[in-house]
């Protein structure tokens, strides 16, 4: 089930039960949930960046997303929603 489906520079940032995707132009960068360690924010005035950080050095990267956008990932992912 899709917890949430935004828009960002990767194309989308897709939030399921179990994995947290990146998809564009059928090219996907997948990361498990039950992997996923921590989360950092990054933000400017337009442009904010989420990177999500897995066991190990896996690490994804979501750019260019809305403020409210980043911070509705960032309450899901820290069990906030």
């Amino acid at each position: 089930m899709e917890l949430i489906n935004v828009r960002c520079s990767q194309g989308r940032l897709i939030i399921t039960d179990t994995h947290i995707l990146t998809e564009r132009y059928g090219k996907t960068q997948m990361m498990e949930r039950r992997s996923f360690t921590s989360l950092k924010t990054k933000g400017a005035l337009w442009s904010h960046k989420v990177i999500f950080y897995g066991q190990g050095k896996g690490r994804l990267v979501a750019s260019g997303m809305s403020g409210r956008n980043a911070k509705r990932v960032r309450d899901i992912m820290t069990g906030r929603d």
